[in-house]
């Protein structure tokens, strides 16, 4: 029998963690047969009308605890729109 992976749970929680903390007005599109990346952003104005501003994201997991192996990347949406 078929049994679902550790990684593949990660990955999903990781995913749903992720839209948790985008704008409202930014969409998550998650990319199939991962080969790096894992999805791509888009992002809206504040009358929900596109901008024609896309990114790509890759995200990783871990099960760990320990600080020394988890890291959190934070930028001002400043910064992203500059990127």
């Amino acid at each position: 029998m078929q049994k679902r992976t550790k990684e593949h749970i990660l990955e999903d929680k990781s995913k749903n963690v992720f839209r948790t903390l985008l704008p409202e007005n930014w969409l998550f599109r998650e990319k199939s047969h991962d080969y790096g990346i894992d999805g791509e952003i888009e992002i809206f104005d504040t009358d929900n009308k596109t901008t024609g501003l896309m990114f790509y994201i890759q995200l990783k997991a871990t099960d760990s605890k320990g600080k020394n192996t988890i890291h959190k990347i934070r930028m001002k949406s400043d910064t992203i729109r500059y990127f």
